[in-house]
């Protein structure tokens, strides 16, 4: 091993690099005032250790730069590498005497313990250490082996800092590499032939004159020709070392491309699921998304249902009408059913890229591929949607023609995408899960409402259909109607504080009955605060206390005015007061429609918002609620108690021990049509148990007798026994007078299309 080299310890020539590459850089830095901090004269030709650092700190410092040195090492290594004299010795002697020479000219005189030595053929390895060697000389002898590059960093080659005393080694090792280029072998030939010429110049005298001329020739011919077959060799090596280095860019770039529209994407379906409350809005929203960003000619969605025993197809683009009008029948996931391959590849649950779908695949894929050609797909991409651990649904990007080849990159994107679905699903799931739920409570709550007196049944959900109405032809928003039609349904709950001997008392109210039913809107107020309201619906509790408020102020419970009402309540208003008026009560009998919307008109002009009536008008006269209008007929009044009305429920009659099941055909105060294939004798006393389709939670107990059978003749029904009520409880009498009250409103305003029946 050769001797270590003990330099004298001075830092001035890394100093001097460094004032010169902060000269020359855009860093702008008091260097007066920070050497002479660091105790650093320029007159004087030594520089310590301790000086050299204290000035670094400060520099960096300054910067606030902490690799400075790093960079000083490379300006130093760049104009040490670049030079004219250091080219041309590269191109005569090669790397490696050149690295030498640089490295040992650059450490002669530098502080610290210093070891050069040549390991290998096209390797070599600087060692330092001790005194004077530091975090600081390790940057700055780093950066200037960096700076070289030029001369050694050719394909296969590099730079390495594998031990430092940075990281606990007692001294820090740097190694160069570089490869054997094609050129080196003739370019060895070309200097030994050029040194043999030199070496024979001296014995030309010697020489007979005849083979001067050729030995010239030869030598001057061999130089060229070395020369020349080099250069050719090396810039063919250089083109292809370049060609390699373009595609590693265009690879690298086209990675970063995917990693750009893989993080574009994850970005805009995350916000999609967060801002989607439907299943149908949020696949739709995905779609235009990958659409929009992928290379793709057509995408499908498919959802498995809930109970898992059907696929469908969901949301799509790039397809024909015939293609939707296969897709959009729903496929079977029974066992059973082997006609379709959809389901079969579910079940598998995994991944599939084809780049051509007429090529031999294997069998569990072999008819999905003829599927997806049979669609119109060249080659295609699946991937499953899951829902927990098990599959929800099936992603599917395809070509139509091959265009492009579809990579293992463009599968991993989708599979990385899938889950932010299979997220927006099961939280779409969720929120209407909760909705459900929420609405139920509301319809429960409003049915208990109306079944508290028969001759008010149904008016809650009248009140809310005007209400909803009224604010479509306002033209309101979605949400804003959405939460009217909430409160219209809760409008009259504080009513439940109010004894039933005033509700339905036939005469005239006292004061004091009076100013204790215009209680109903603050309590109705109170009880619905304890509700947790969020957003546009935290206004329903103010709406429904003011409901009863009137534009001149003459309203209660705080008589408000004009715009300080609420919107929502100023339409509730309206609904309440013309659903009121033109329905039966204990103390008067039901206004007709054209006196009620006359009626209604005066109002306007005093009491009511004239906006919101004209909408109602505009409501009425498009839905034909109710005939209005001189020059209509004049309408013969259906009595209520005399009428059969369509009715689709389930109905159980208990015969004894017996029970037989059907469903019903038509419904009436006094009896009710089931529909059933078992004989039931008549005049058999029987108990029917049914619920109202506006009432699905409220289970009716009756007692009756079967009345008639059908014969499959009479009146278009099916086979069937009509079964007379023989009690019924006045609870119960007034639920079915309510919704059979409603249904006769709507035939007679033209919106139910089967017909009432007369009792016989």
């Amino acid at each position: 091993m050769p001797p270590l080299n003990e330099p004298p310890i001075d830092f001035s020539e890394p100093l001097r690099h460094c004032l010169d590459y902060l000269g020359r850089s855009d860093v702008s830095v008091p260097i007066q005032s920070l050497l002479t901090a660091s105790g650093i004269d320029r007159e004087r030709l030594r520089v310590t250790a301790e000086q050299f650092y204290r000035f670094c700190q400060h520099v960096a410092a300054a910067t606030g730069d902490d690799m400075l040195l790093r960079r000083v090492g490379r300006h130093a290594g760049r104009r040490a590498s670049l030079g004219f004299l250091s080219q041309a010795a590269q191109g005569i002697v090669g790397p490696g005497l050149l690295l030498q020479h640089l490295i040992r000219r650059h450490q002669s005189g530098r502080p610290a313990l210093w070891e050069l030595k040549k390991t290998g053929a096209r390797r070599l390895e600087l060692s330092l250490g001790g005194k004077g060697h530091g975090p600081f000389l390790c940057q700055y002898v780093t950066g200037f082996l960096e700076g070289l590059a030029p001369l050694y960093s050719q394909e296969g080659s590099g730079f390495v800092h594998p031990r430092c005393t940075g990281r606990g080694d007692s001294r820090c090792l740097y190694v160069l590499s570089w490869p054997n280029r094609p050129g080196d072998t003739l370019r060895r030939a070309r200097n030994l032939l050029a040194a043999g010429t030199l070496l024979t110049l001296p014995a030309i005298p010697w020489i007979p004159a005849t083979a001067t001329g050729p030995l010239a020739f030869a030598a001057m011919g061999g130089l060229f020709a070395l020369t020349a077959i080099g250069g050719i060799i090396e810039r063919i090596g250089i083109q292809k070392h370049l060609h390699r280095q373009i595609l590693t860019n265009e690879h690298l770039v086209d990675q970063e491309n995917a990693n750009a529209v893989k993080l574009q994407l994850t970005r805009e379906l995350s916000q999609a699921v967060g801002s989607r409350g439907s299943s149908e809005d949020l696949l739709q929203a995905v779609i235009d998304i990958l659409a929009e960003n992928l290379d793709f000619d057509r995408g499908m969605i498919f959802l498995v249902d809930r109970d898992e025993k059907t696929v469908q197809y969901r949301a799509g683009f790039g397809l024909g009408e015939q293609d939707l009008a296969v897709l959009r029948e729903p496929v079977s996931m029974d066992l059973k059913s082997r006609g379709h391959p959809l389901p079969d590849f579910l079940r598998q649950s995994g991944s599939l890229l084809v780049n051509d779908v007429r090529g031999l695949h294997s069998v569990r894929h072999h008819n999905f591929c003829r599927w997806m050609a049979h669609l119109g797909n060249r080659s295609f991409l699946c991937c499953p949607i899951h829902n927990g651990k098990h599959p929800a649904g099936l992603l599917i990007m395809g070509l139509s023609s091959p265009r492009r080849q579809l990579l293992e990159s463009d599968l991993q994107l989708l599979e990385g995408l899938v889950p932010l679905i299979g997220i927006g699903l099961q939280n779409t799931r969720l929120l209407h899960q909760q909705s459900s739920q929420f609405q139920s409570i509301l319809q429960v709550l409003a049915a208990s409402i109306d079944a508290r007196d028969f001759l008010t049944a149904g008016h809650s959900a009248q009140v809310t259909e005007y209400a909803v109405g009224i604010c479509r032809k306002l033209g309101l928003s979605e949400d804003y109607t959405d939460m009217v039609r909430i409160a219209a349904m809760l409008h009259d709950y504080g009513k439940l504080a109010v004894p039933d001997f005033i509700l339905k008392k036939d005469g005239e109210l006292s004061a004091e009955e009076k100013a204790l039913i215009r209680t109903h809107p603050d309590k109705s107020r109170e009880i619905l605060e304890r509700i947790p309201f969020e957003g546009i619906y935290r206004q329903i509790p103010q709406i429904v206390g003011a409901h009863h408020e009137k534009m001149d102020g003459s309203g209660y419970p705080k008589g408000l005015k004009g715009e300080e009402i609420p919107l929502g309540a100023r339409i509730i208003a309206v609904a309440d007061f013309f659903e009121a008026i033109t329905s039966k009560r204990h103390y008067r009998d039901p206004m007709p429609y054209p006196v009620a919307l006359q009626l209604l008109a005066e109002e306007s002009l005093i009491h009511f918002d004239k906006n919101v009536v004209d909408a109602f008008f505009r409501y009425i006269n498009e839905t034909r609620v109710c005939m209005v209008g001189r020059s209509r007929p004049k309408r013969t009044s259906i009595d209520r108690r005399k009428v059969r009305i369509p009715c689709r429920t389930h109905v159980s009659c208990q015969i004894g021990n017996r029970v037989v099941a059907g469903t019903s055909a038509n419904l009436s105060s006094g009896g009710i049509f089931v529909a059933t294939d078992h004989p039931i004798d008549v005049n058999n006393h029987v108990e029917v148990i049914f619920t109202l389709p506006n009432q699905p939670s409220t289970l009716f107990r009756l007692k009756g007798r079967v009345a008639w059978h059908n014969n499959r003749k009479a009146q278009r029904l099916p086979h069937g026994v009509g079964i007379e009520f023989l009690r019924v409880p006045e609870e119960i009498s007034g639920a079915l007078n309510g919704f059979i009250s409603h249904y006769v409103a709507r035939h007679e305003a033209g919106l139910a299309d089967e017909p009432v029946l007369t009792v016989h």
